[in-house]
This record gives C-alpha cells, structure tokens and sequence, in this order.
C-alpha cells in the first residue's frame, strides 16, 4: 500500500516570540492588517464577550447578582471592542488571540488566587525570575508555576526532543513527538502569557550556559537533569551566586522534593549525600559511570525506593531502557515546589533539607511487598552496583 501524501499544513512549530499588536495603536493596527493580508492567520480568536463578563465580576465583585448593571457594563464594553487589549500572533499555531493588556490580564487569570495569595505577594512572584533545567519533571512544575502566576521571566535548558514515552508525564501528546521540549514548554508559557520573557537553552547546561545563566540572574534555579555533571555544575554555580534552587524526584509514586538554600548560606552537596571530594570529582566529570550509577542511587536514598523501584533499577540497560516514573509523582512534585518557590520568593522561612510525599502512606494503603521481597531487592541492587 502507498503511503498517503497528506500535506504538512502545520508549519515550523518550534517557538518563537509571539507578535504583539495594541487594539489602540493606529501604527499596530496598520502592521496587524499586513499581517493579515499574507494569509498567515489560520484562526483568531477573539472572547470578547467572555472577558466582558468576567471584566465586571471582577471590578464589581460586590455587585455580581445585579443583572441590569453587568448588562449595561457588557454594552459599554464591546462598544469600545475596537480598542481594547492587544491581538496576539502565534506563529507556530498561526492563531491570532485578543489578549487584556499584560497588567489586566495577569490581574484576569490570578483572580481566583485571592485571597489565598496577596496582591502584594502575587506581585513579587510575577516579578521573579525563574530557571529550569531538564524539561520531562521540570515541565510538569513550569506548568504549576506558571498557572499560578510565579515568574514573569523564564530561561529553560534541555537537549531532548519528546518522544512517546515521555507522554505518560508531560503534558503534551503525539502532535508534539519530534518537538523539542523548551518549544513545546515555550509555547505553553506564551500561550498562558504572552507577556512572559523566554530565554531557551536548547543545549541544555553546558559550560557555555553558564555565562547566560549569569546574565539572566535568576532568583530561583529548578534542576531537573538527568546527567549527574551538569546537577554538580548548576549547583557550583548556585553556590557561587548565592540562589537557592529546588530538584524534585518522581521515585515510583513518592515525590521527593529537595530545597537547597545556597541564597541564605552554605549548603552541603546534594544536601548532605555526597562527599565533598566525591562533588568535586563529578562535577570535574572525573568518576567512572559505575560511581556515577552508585552515586545517583545514594542521592535519591535506598529509603525512598520502593522494591517495585529498586528491582526497576537494576532492569535498566536490559530489560528497560530508561527509568520508570509515573506522571502522577511528577504532578505531585510539582505543587509541594510551587508551594516552595512561593516561600522562597516570599522571604519565608524555609529550611534547606529534603521533604517526601508519599500517597500511599498518606492514604493509609497496604505496602505493596513484604520485608524478605524488600531485602531481596537490596542485595540484587548492591550485587549489580555495589554498595550505594
């Protein structure tokens, strides 16, 4: 059978800075109307009437039951349509979107946030600036940072491209497969706010990164890589400019959350769990990768790896090609680091060190294997990579 020839109506999809054109500006409106004519827009979208509504709910929060007021408020406001917001351009999609302008807009999509956030502290989580690297995990948690409102400016570093097996945790599907992931991230972000400043690092962190991570001064790192290096290099780097950075890790269904202070002090490696000496050597990229193995499994913590997760371990590179991790964990990682990066953002007090969420235990679930399976597992993974 002959394959289908289907045409490639989806374009270039990898992102790049969306257009901007003020409803109000004649010289916007003349450069919109350009934009028209070349047959780029595929769709526009313009919720008026929604954003009319929802404008007076929240001017008028004390008068939402009055029919007649929001009505009239309604008239008056589509009557001045013309003028209102600003249209927004998405190449990658080619959808144009009438958008508030970005205070109005920011001040629309957080509403809901008060009072269980301050305006006051809402303003200073929009105002911050917020780095993430390793984008499966870390996406999961922009995603979270973003809906609430935490960061107005964002530099994301990966070097992997979505592949199917990545679909069980972020939050993507098959028309993304092939995509990088700071593209699909990027176009969330942009889509959700059009006003948030991007920087991508499509090569991840590497040695050259480190001179735009300095350039962009972020008040918080998120480190999600899977390569142990770069994990020692992002944290030298935090150390020296003092600025405090959080890793989640999705082991099996627990999600553990690790908060490393280095904005308020000295912060041993990795927390307490390695070395110093033995930090040295990984981020020089001097131990072997039977240490390198060793030591990411002291990182994580024997503790935290059910027998489901340990006896994983030891399949990978045979029976499994990479680690095993449930979206649900990375999901769950995700809100505890919101929660901490608000603290954090908010000059909180909160406390270098671990912290474990566990479903199952909070749910009060039987363990899912007894003692003998758990001490089996333990010796099947110190046989395969010795003691961790």
């Amino acid at each position: 059978m002959s394959a289908l020839a289907l045409p490639n109506l989806g374009g270039d999809r990898s992102w790049s800075p969306p257009l901007q054109f003020l409803a109000a500006d004649d010289g916007d409106r003349e450069r919109l109307a350009r934009l028209v004519a070349t047959g780029k827009i595929t769709t526009t979208v313009d919720p008026m009437a929604e954003l009319a509504d929802e404008l007076y709910a929240c001017r008028n929060a004390g008068a939402v039951d009055d029919v007649d007021a929001r009505e009239a408020f309604k008239h008056r406001f589509l009557d001045e349509a013309d003028t209102f917001g600003v249209w927004v351009f998405f190449p990658w999609s080619g959808e144009l979107v009438r958008y508030p302008e970005m205070a109005e807009h920011r001040s629309l999509r957080t509403f809901r946030n008060r009072d269980l956030i301050s305006a006051s502290e809402q303003r200073r989580l929009i105002e911050a600036r917020i780095a993430v690297f390793g984008l499966s995990v870390g996406s999961n948690i922009v995603d979270q940072f973003v809906q609430i409102g935490i960061g107005g400016a964002y530099l994301i570093g990966d070097t992997d491209r979505v592949r199917p097996s990545n679909l069980n945790r972020m939050r993507a599907t098959m028309r993304h497969v092939g995509m990088a992931k700071t593209d699909v991230l990027a176009c969330k972000i942009s889509e959700a706010d059009p006003y948030i400043e991007q920087v991508h690092l499509a090569s991840g962190y590497r040695p050259g990164a480190t001179e735009q991570l300095t350039a962009f001064k972020p008040d918080l790192i998120v480190e999600e890589v899977d390569d142990l290096v770069p994990k020692a290099q992002i944290r030298q780097w935090a150390k020296e400019n003092r600025t405090a950075l959080i890793m989640v890790s999705d082991v099996g269904e627990r999600s553990v959350v690790d908060i490393e202070r280095h904005d308020q002090g000295s912060v041993r490696p990795f927390n307490g769990r390695v070395k110093e000496a033995t930090f040295a050597k990984l981020a020089d990229g001097e131990l072997t990768a039977a240490e390198a193995r060793r030591l990411l499994v002291r990182i994580v913590g024997v503790p935290n790896l059910s027998v489901r997760m340990l006896t994983s371990v030891v399949q990978i590179g045979t029976e499994l090609a990479g680690t095993p991790q449930l979206g649900s964990a990375a999901s769950a990682g995700a809100a505890v680091a919101s929660v901490a990066a608000r603290a954090i953002i908010g000059k909180e007090t909160l406390k270098s060190g671990r912290y474990v969420l566990s479903p199952r235990r909070m749910l009060k679930l039987r363990r899912q294997s007894g003692l003998r399976d758990t001490v089996q597992a333990v010796r099947l993974l110190r046989s395969q990579i010795g003691t961790p």
